[in-house]
Formats: structure tokens, C-alpha cells, sequence
């Protein structure tokens, strides 16, 4: 495969030879400045609040580069929490650069377990909130959720 940016350069090919051709220009003008190392991130935390008690948040965020690509070649965000009460979420987050030419491509994915907190008393102002049932956590809704995501991403005006 041969990347060449002029049209007239003449090339005799083999029978394997091909002639490639990119769409960005600036690759076949050489920046020393282009190579970049991949990088990864270590996320943790520890939080507390009343509904959900004592959790943990860990994780890891990385970026891969490429050559080719300018800037990075995708993103990766990997989290997820744990509580004691039994709240569990993880989370992926990815983000692919230049897929379709300057186009991102963007994926994520959540799978949530007994997270959502709310105080339900009843339909109406009339009522009746039973402090022993409260104590008991009887008037507490959990519930669970999953989702996938994917899009597309254009930076606009992106400063150099």
C-alpha cells in the first residue's frame, strides 16, 4: 500500500502494489508532535449519604492514540459503585475518533441496581403517613435500570 498525496506522480504498481488515499491531507505531512502516548486514569472514591450508606466508586478512564488520528483515537470510561445497601451501578462510557471522517462515534452503556430513592406516601394530600411504616423503610422505592446509548459527535469551532 503506498499513500501518496499528488496527482502526478507516476507509480508502477505489481500485482500487489495499491495506491491508498486518506481524506486528511495533514497525515502526509510530517509532525513530530503527532505520536502521543496512550493514557490511563485510576478513579476511586469513597462516599456516604442516608439513603445509600457507605459506597465505593472505582473505575479506570484511558485514551488510546494513534498516528493517524488527530488528537486521540477513541476514549474509554469503565466505573462502577458499590454501597452497602446493596446499590450496585456500572457504567461504560466510549467515544471513537474520526470514524466516519470527522465524525465521532460515540457508545455508553449503564446498568443500575436498586439505585432509585423516593419517599412514596400515596396518591393525594389526604394521605395518611404511618410513622411506624416509615421507620421500617415500608414507604422506600427502589428500582433498577439499564440502558445503551450510541451517537454521533462533531466538533464545531474546536480551538487548536
Amino acid at each position: 500500500m503506498i499513500y501518496e498525496k499528488g496527482n502526478t506522480s507516476k507509480l508502477n504498481f505489481g500485482e500487489e502494489g495499491k495506491m491508498m488515499d486518506h481524506w486528511n491531507k495533514e497525515l502526509y505531512s510530517y509532525d513530530r508532535h503527532r505520536f502521543g502516548f496512550n493514557r490511563y486514569f485510576p478513579i476511586a472514591a469513597i462516599r456516604y449519604n442516608s439513603n445509600q450508606g457507605l459506597g465505593l466508586n472505582a473505575g479506570i478512564e484511558f485514551t488510546q492514540k494513534n498516528a493517524i488520528k488527530k488528537d486521540y483515537s477513541s476514549k474509554h470510561k469503565i466505573t462502577g459503585t458499590f454501597t452497602t445497601e446493596h446499590m450496585n451501578i456500572l457504567k461504560y462510557e466510549g467515544r471513537f475518533h474520526h470514524v466516519l471522517k470527522k465524525w465521532d462515534i460515540q457508545i455508553g452503556g449503564l446498568y443500575a441496581d436498586h439505585t432509585g430513592f423516593t419517599d412514596f406516601y400515596g396518591i393525594g394530600n389526604g394521605t395518611i403517613k404511618d410513622d411506624d411504616l416509615d421507620s421500617d423503610d415500608f414507604y422506600e422505592t427502589r428500582y433498577d435500570s439499564y440502558s445503551l446509548q450510541a451517537g454521533l459527535i462533531k466538533d464545531f469551532w474546536k480551538k487548536k
